[in-house]
């Protein structure tokens, strides 16, 4: 019941299905059940604006001036750099997923490298909000080590949001070269 409706009630917000994952099932099942959740609501999306084109974005884009642009840069490095891209946007919990699950259906990268690289990469993400639930629901209870739990969901939390940091530090800081994009 979890993953479906994680996977089909988009109203819901899916940070707060994750961390209500940690919670309610622990640090494992929790993961495991947040995961398959975020594949379905990852590919129905993906799907939606592959079947039904780009006209109906476009419509959207130019009543909402702040993405102006923005979307032709986006799908022009996606061709170009294919699964790296949904793997930096899926690793990095900056971009907002929703929105990147239709913008990938309207670029030419295959449906199974996106649902397979967005699987593998939102796995650090989704681990790091999972536990901090579970730590949320061990600070409510008062369990045994509560301050090592709550040491470790920080950790967590610090070590997610430094990824920008760390890729750009291991990359050397060498901007690839995007052509015109």
């Amino acid at each position: 019941v979890f993953i479906i409706a994680y996977g089909f009630l988009p109203v819901l917000p899916a940070t707060a299905l994750t961390l209500a994952a940690g919670a309610i099932f622990g640090p494992y099942w929790g993961t495991v059940y947040s995961l398959f959740g975020a594949t379905i609501a990852m590919s129905y999306p993906f799907w939606l604006t592959r079947w039904f084109g780009r006209k109906p974005l476009e419509i959207v884009l130019s009543k909402t001036g702040s993405f102006e642009g923005k979307f032709e840069k986006f799908q022009c490095n996606v061709e170009k750099q294919g699964w790296k891209y949904v793997a930096f946007t899926r690793l990095v919990p900056l971009f907002p997923f929703t929105l990147l699950n239709y913008f990938f259906g309207l670029t030419r990268i295959s449906f199974w490298k996106y649902l397979v690289t967005s699987f593998f990469f939102i796995i650090p993400g989704t681990a790091t909000y999972v536990y901090v639930g579970y730590a949320g629901r061990e600070a409510a209870t008062g369990s045994q080590y509560l301050y090592v739990k709550i040491l470790l969901a920080f950790l967590a939390l610090a070590l997610l949001a430094s990824i920008p940091k760390i890729y750009a530090y291991l990359k050397g800081k060498k901007k690839e070269d995007t052509g015109d994009c």
